[in-house]
């Protein structure tokens, strides 16, 4: 791919990153099952399992293939009937159906969780789970930055009749830079079976 077209890609993926979300999710509408908080907590009740992980993104043309999640939250909700309505409204963007100020998520069901954190290599561990479904989550942030020039006009070409074959911008001028956050969001539902069970996600992304 011309070097032209991949900055210009680049570009469009930091304008799309500084756009407002709640007019990307104006459609979606708020999770219409009522959260049951004593169902949610008897489900965080102590038990005797255990889950692991490592969180990881793949990046287009990075060099190595995987970067891990260093240092990062990870959150298991339980799966109550309120999160399955949510995972099926937000698997897709989850980063939409956890923004609470926007009013698509419930400040009260995503207070209810446990929570830990990856190590440097992306590696996480929850422990006394007891069985049952949970809707595991955690985000990797990184910065997507780059480099465009503005169009200042368009290079046309004609046949012996005068009729337009093909056109082609043409760019030049000023090089602009810009950078915007980006998350890569980690969305898994995991189901713990039994008392005791030892369950080991493996790398997930």
């Amino acid at each position: 791919m011309p070097r032209r077209i991949r900055t210009i890609l680049s570009s469009a993926l930091i304008l799309a990153a500084l756009a407002t979300t709640p007019c990307a999710a104006a459609s979606w509408g708020k999770v219409e099952t009522p959260f049951d908080a004593a169902q949610a907590a008897q489900m965080l009740e102590p038990g005797s399992a255990t889950l692991k992980g490592r969180g990881f993104m793949r990046l287009k043309g990075l060099i190595g293939g995987k970067t891990y999640a260093d240092n990062t939250a990870v959150y298991l909700f339980p799966m109550t009937g309120y999160m399955q309505e949510w995972y099926r409204r937000f698997k897709n963007d989850p980063g939409i159906g956890f923004d609470t100020t926007i009013g698509y998520a419930s400040t009260d069901a995503l207070r209810v969780h446990r929570q830990t954190r990856t190590d440097g290599g992306g590696q996480f561990a929850f422990d006394k789970l007891k069985p049952g479904k949970y809707l595991l989550y955690l985000g990797i942030g990184y910065v997507v930055t780059a480099s465009w020039q503005d169009q200042v006009g368009t290079q046309t070409v004609y046949n012996g009749y005068g009729q337009e074959l093909s056109s082609t911008p043409i760019y030049g001028g000023d090089v602009h830079t810009g950078s915007a956050p980006v998350t890569h969001h980690i969305l898994k539902i995991v189901e713990v079976k039994q008392d005791g069970q030892a369950l080991d996600l493996g790398d997930i992304r």
